[in-house]
């Protein structure tokens, strides 16, 4: 796994793809489901920038889903 890509996983990352992988959601979502009001929108692009989740407006909202690709991570991860 590139170097890059392990540097930009901590616990809160992993916890947005896993809540990702279960189904699509939007960041008022995500921060109720962590309990944080603190960067998650920070992880989300970071998320986006690797391949592992895909960021797409509808609406007035930006949903957000996991990529094939951040599937992958997900199984190889066992989580």
């Amino acid at each position: 796994m590139p170097s890059k890509l392990i540097s930009s996983f901590n616990a809160t990352a992993l916890e947005i793809l896993f809540l990702l992988n279960k189904e699509a959601t939007h960041v008022i979502e995500l921060r109720r489901a962590l309990g944080d009001y603190g960067a998650i929108s920070t992880y989300l692009r970071n998320l986006e920038k690797l391949g592992l989740i895909k960021r797409e407006r509808r609406g007035r909202m930006i949903v957000n889903t996991i990529t094939s690709k951040g599937k992958q991570l997900i199984s190889i991860l066992g989580l």
